[in-house]
């Protein structure tokens, strides 16, 4: 069935007044001639969109489903040392992922989401993370990164209870790349966690939607600040201001403060001044999976290099 737009109708209308044998015949036919092939092509192009979409999904969904399904994930430790000694006082857990090296660790896990997959993931992290930190000193927390749906769900815990790892060296790291509407059912898991001694971080403070609004409705044990605020702090009157203030706010609350991305001494120096009380950089550890980096951390500051 050929549709035609009102310019088209207009066109059939004046060709009633061509004198000749039925010239409405041969209007329409050149009409159809014309905008036929129009038509099909448009048709062609939304299709086809449409079909590439469900071809890309359907390749997400293999791939992530494959990690799931196999568990074909390894786990970097970065050390977080204490600011005053450079101590290591605890890890953050770091997925790794094989295959296309141009995917990063992030776009898996925001794939995972895109398929509805994420939980599951989320939870093949966790398991791989308590795997690994048998090998880690027995004196190191352990932080491990989950989202805040994994985080308010009851599989979560009972992963976390399966391990033979201490409750009060567990941490979850609450990362949100997106508003959270109810905080509800995260208070209500953050409730249930803390009466097993989890501890809570809150990841990325200072950067996108981990506002203070989101540290004051889940009260954290622990403020992560974001890289890109203090990146730079040493030499930013306004960076340096906003680290003090989430000091204050964090020691008041009876919060712990680690600085993330330190990657310089003056940037060190600076973030000590301020009250920091722990830090995580490539200057003070880089990630690494060899549990023989992992067992000097028991004894002194980080040596580890990048695997």
């Amino acid at each position: 069935m050929i549709v035609l737009t009102g310019p088209l109708l207009l066109l059939i209308e004046r060709g009633r007044g061509i004198k000749g044998p039925e010239p409405i015949v041969i209007v329409t036919a050149v009409v159809a001639v014309v905008v036929l092939p129009l038509q099909c092509l448009a048709l062609w192009r939304v299709l086809a969109k449409q079909f590439g979409e469900q071809q890309r999904l359907r390749r997400l969904f293999r791939r992530i489903d494959e990690v799931v399904r196999t568990g074909d994930l390894t786990i970097a430790f970065q050390p977080v040392v204490n600011a005053r000694d450079m101590r290591v006082v605890g890890v953050e857990a770091l997925a790794r992922f094989g295959g296309d090296p141009l995917i990063t660790p992030l776009q898996w896990f925001t794939d995972a989401e895109v398929v509805n997959r994420a939980q599951q993931l989320d939870l093949l992290a966790v398991r791989s993370t308590l795997s690994a930190a048998v090998d880690l000193p027995p004196d190191v927390y352990v932080a491990v990164n989950v989202s805040p749906a994994t985080f308010a769900s009851t599989a979560l815990l009972s992963e976390l209870r399966s391990t033979a790892i201490r409750p009060d060296r567990l941490v979850l790291e609450v990362t949100e790349h997106s508003s959270i509407e109810d905080y509800a059912p995260l208070i209500e898991a953050r409730m249930r966690l803390r009466a097993h001694g989890i501890r809570l971080a809150v990841d990325d403070a200072g950067a996108g939607y981990a506002s203070f609004r989101h540290i004051v409705a889940l009260a954290p044990d622990i403020i992560k600040i974001d890289r890109a605020i203090v990146s730079g702090v040493d030499k930013d009157p306004a960076r340096s201001a906003l680290v003090g203030a989430v000091v204050m706010f964090a020691h008041g609350s009876g919060a712990t403060v680690v600085a993330e991305g330190v990657e310089t001494g003056s940037e060190l120096d600076c973030l000590t001044r301020l009250g920091v009380d722990t830090l995580q950089g490539h200057l003070t550890g880089m990630p690494t999976s060899a549990p023989a980096d992992w067992t000097n951390w028991g004894n002194s500051a980080p040596t580890a290099s990048s695997r």
